[in-house]
């Protein structure tokens, strides 16, 4: 039996040789582990970190284009009445031009002609702004009507200074 027993006491110093071997793996892969599981913390709170940081930034990006947004309104608005008033300016124009046209009597012809303008213009809104470019044209050519007839004058009472003035206002 001395035989046997050193059969055992060489595989219990195997066992127990592969035992302290087992255990400081063991050790290693639980120094590992809380190694891991330290990491995993620290990633977690670092991307709860940046989960704020997103969060802030996206508030204060949306808060950015709602005030951007206000703006255009605002800009968009006061264009809307500018381009409201001009219009209603240009209509008043146009009916200011027909009552002169009218009240000067050039004619049935014309009064007619600026009246059918007027209320066409009343008519269909879209239509007042190319109303407003012939108006403007009209405008530029009695203006040129009118400086001619003022030199016309002028010339006329400088050859006839003698005479007594006529008051044309």
């Amino acid at each position: 039996m001395p035989l046997d027993t050193s059969w055992f006491v060489l595989d219990f110093q195997d066992y127990k040789s592969e035992n302290a071997q087992l255990e400081e793996l063991l050790f290693a892969e639980r120094e590992l582990s809380k190694s891991y599981e330290a990491r995993i913390k620290q990633l977690q709170q670092d991307l709860s970190v940046s989960k704020n940081d997103v969060t802030r930034v996206e508030s204060n990006m949306a808060e950015a284009l709602a005030i951007k947004n206000s703006e255009i309104e605002a800009l968009a608005l006061r264009e809307e009445q500018a381009s409201a008033k001009r219009r209603a300016e240009e209509k008043h124009a146009a009916h200011n031009a027909s009552k002169m046209v009218c009240f000067h009597g050039k004619g049935s012809g014309i009064r007619t002609k600026s009246s059918r303008g007027v209320y066409s213009s009343c008519k269909n809104p879209g239509a007042i702004d190319h109303d407003a470019s012939v108006f403007a044209e009209v405008v530029d050519f009695l203006q040129g009507e009118n400086t001619n007839s003022c030199h016309d004058v002028n010339a006329f009472e400088s050859r006839f200074i003698c005479l007594p003035l006529i008051s044309w206002s």
